[in-house]
């Protein structure tokens, strides 16, 4: 079990590791109807075009050797679209990083790519799919399915001709009306694909992108938690992993019970005391240092390409933040309507819209 309040005591980052999270660039090449990326094009605004250095990527890696308990390359956006993606790859073999991951949707994962993954020794590719007909996954992602697919079936080739069982696949779901009632489909999908995990998490709302109507808090709880129920069964008597799980609480809980994951300390004020500033930080493609992948419109900690790690952690703003999640300091609007609660506390307020900045 580990010590919750034995690590929110500790100042010294040399004594905590982290999951890093890191994008090498700040575009995506799909819009997706629920991602922000697709407010820009709404909007009329051009996005800025964003692409991490190999030496800031060396830096970070270099500063905090040691001290990276999982490494995951994307957080927001497309991965592939870095015209020097796979010399990323190179310059993290040099380094004793454990737990390698990569988030993508998958459509430009060229063989080349495909081969560069496999030969990283990346532990896990974690694809975004959020449908698993044709006519879901267009109207969610704006491409068609098999695109996906076939670079799947590359990447297995790859991995066969290499011998190779790295990395291991996972899909990712965000859950939304349109695609709620193909949980169980997605697992079976899985099993065809020598995908070893799913995952699914709840839809967190952006102003602008009119998906309200979408979120499955809308929707019967106990419906949908007899959907996931069917999913988890499913997955369980194929051998699939099932990674998350968010149910609601208004009913028997089965399934998400068997899901070990560490809660947040609720406090009587709402306000709840979350780990992430000890265990997490997250770097953007220009450097800035963010303390969790949720963090919108909030200042950054500081900027890795200017600063060192070190001087950051010590600094007035990522000290305050710490001793708010202490409980010793009033929790910022941020944080009490954090969209992780959507999976952890189940009322209104972690699944209303939220405002990003479009800059």
């Amino acid at each position: 079990m580990i010590d919750l309040d034995a690590i929110r005591k500790i100042e010294d980052w040399r004594k905590l590791k982290f999951n890093v999270g890191l994008d090498v660039t700040s575009l995506c090449n799909l819009k997706c109807k629920m991602c922000y990326h697709s407010l820009y094009p709404q909007m009329g605004v051009k996005q800025e075009k964003v692409e991490m250095e190999l030496w800031l990527f060396e830096k970070i890696l270099k500063e905090l050797n040691g001290h990276i308990e999982s490494l995951y390359l994307s957080c927001t956006a497309e991965p592939f679209l870095h015209p020097n993606f796979v010399q990323f790859l190179e310059v993290l073999r040099k380094y004793n990083v454990s737990n390698t991951n990569i988030v993508t949707n998958g459509i430009l994962m060229s063989e080349k790519i495909s081969e560069a993954i496999v030969d990283a020794g990346i532990d896990e590719l974690i694809f975004s799919i959020d449908g698993v007909t044709e006519k879901t996954f267009k109207a969610i992602r704006g491409v068609g399915i098999e695109k996906l697919l076939n670079k799947i079936k590359i990447l297995n080739e790859i991995k066969k001709r290499r011998n190779s069982l790295k990395p291991k696949l996972r899909f990712n779901m965000i859950l939304m009306r349109s695609n709620v009632e193909e949980m169980t489909a997605l697992v079976e999908l899985a099993k065809r694909y020598n995908v070893e995990g799913v995952n699914f998490q709840h839809l967190v709302m952006f102003k602008g992108l009119n998906v309200r109507d979408e979120s499955v808090f809308n929707m019967s709880h106990k419906y949908v938690n007899e959907l996931m129920d069917k999913a988890f069964e499913k997955a369980e008597a194929m051998g699939i992993t099932v990674v998350d799980m968010p149910k609601f609480p208004d009913v028997n809980i089965t399934s998400r019970d068997k899901i070990s994951k560490a809660k947040p300390i609720f406090l009587s004020s709402g306000d709840f005391l979350c780990i992430k500033p000890w265990v997490a930080v997250v770097f953007t493609p220009r450097g800035d240092v963010l303390p969790c992948f949720g963090w919108f419109n909030e200042d950054n900690m500081g900027n890795i390409a200017k600063k060192s790690f070190d001087e950051i952690w010590h600094s007035e703003r990522y000290k305050k933040l710490r001793e708010e999640h202490r409980g010793k300091a009033r929790m910022r609007e941020h944080c009490r309507k954090c969209s992780f609660l959507s999976s952890r506390r189940f009322d209104k307020s972690a699944f209303e819209e939220r405002e990003i900045k479009v800059v």
